[in-house]
């Protein structure tokens, strides 16, 4: 279990929610990656505090109606019976969806701390599994 708060992170962190990270890989502040730091709204100091975040990524309803869409494209994917472990993939998808568009198959990219520490805090569990590099 990783620490609440982001004071492990201070060094990285520039937008102030970022949380430490099991990996120097996962330890990457939304300031750091370009596209979504363009992004931020220029009153806000990161990206989660941005309203697309908050519908997209946070939103119960949103996540169940992309969920659905998502089992359509790729049944199977993530047929978890665990809500919260559904709804944080999925929130992760539509956020690389916002941002990046499309990646392409077998592509992946590590999220920002803060978005990953705001889409645990809305749906928390047990463990969790940190990025995984693609299997070829």
């Amino acid at each position: 279990m990783m620490p609440d708060t982001p004071s492990e992170c201070d060094d990285v962190c520039q937008c102030g929610s970022c949380h430490p990270m099991e990996t120097e890989v996962e330890s990457l502040c939304c300031h750091e990656i370009a596209k979504v730091h363009a992004l931020v709204p220029g009153n806000e100091q990161c990206i989660t505090a941005h309203q697309t975040f908050q519908r997209a990524c946070l939103d119960i309803n949103v996540l169940q109606i992309a969920y659905y869409a998502l089992m359509e494209d790729r049944p199977g994917v993530i047929a978890d019976q665990e809500i919260h472990r559904r709804y944080r993939y999925t929130a992760y998808r539509q956020f690389v969806r916002w941002v990046w568009h499309r990646l392409g198959r077998k592509k992946r990219t590590v999220l920002p701390s803060c978005v990953v520490a705001a889409v645990r805090d809305a749906f928390p569990s047990e463990s969790y599994s940190g990025f995984k590099y693609p299997e070829y």
